[in-house]
């Protein structure tokens, strides 16, 4: 008959808690190379079309008026090296805004906005669902323009804001 005294009783415990551990980490790391290998399969690691450098869509003036209902006008100025194909306008009418919130528009135009040309948009603050007369604060602009392919539209990363002032 086998006597075992308390130290080998208690270095078997601390084999097995061992053991327990090195098997818990090496399941763990089997499960995240499976979860990684399913991910980059997963995910499209293609990188994106950018927009070209030149893109610089500017908002040259704004006009808000409380009188008569409401109106806005805002003048967007195309100062880049490219023909803008669109763009997405939103306001907000939060003191200290720093980004859009509320969208007017967004999408393609009906004409390009050609390097170094101006359009004026006109709205009324019925157009502004939410906000009541006077009380925006900032417009964001963000240009869209075509592919290279010309089949799709891509938003540009570069946003143009413009604090405001109702009178």
């Amino acid at each position: 008959m086998k006597k075992y005294n308390r130290n080998t009783i208690k270095n078997k415990r601390a084999i097995s808690e061992v053991v327990g551990y090195v098997l818990l980490i090496s399941i763990t790391i089997a499960l995240s190379v499976l979860v990684f290998a399913w991910l980059k399969f997963y995910v499209n690691v293609e990188e994106s079309e950018k927009c070209p450098e030149g893109v610089n869509l500017v908002i040259k003036s704004y006009n808000c008026s409380t009188n008569l209902g409401g109106r806005m006008e805002i003048v967007l100025q195309n100062k880049g090296l490219f023909s803008i194909a669109g763009f997405s306008l939103k306001v907000n009418d939060a003191p200290n805004a720093t980004i859009g919130v509320h969208e007017l528009s967004s999408g393609e135009t009906s004409m390009l906005l050609p390097p170094g040309n101006e359009t004026t948009l006109s709205y009324t603050f019925s157009n502004f669902n939410g906000i009541s007369e006077g009380t925006i604060t900032l417009i964001e602009v963000q240009p869209i323009v075509k592919t290279i392919d010309k089949n799709s539209l891509l938003h540009c990363g570069n946003v143009a804001t413009q604090k405001v002032v109702c009178n």
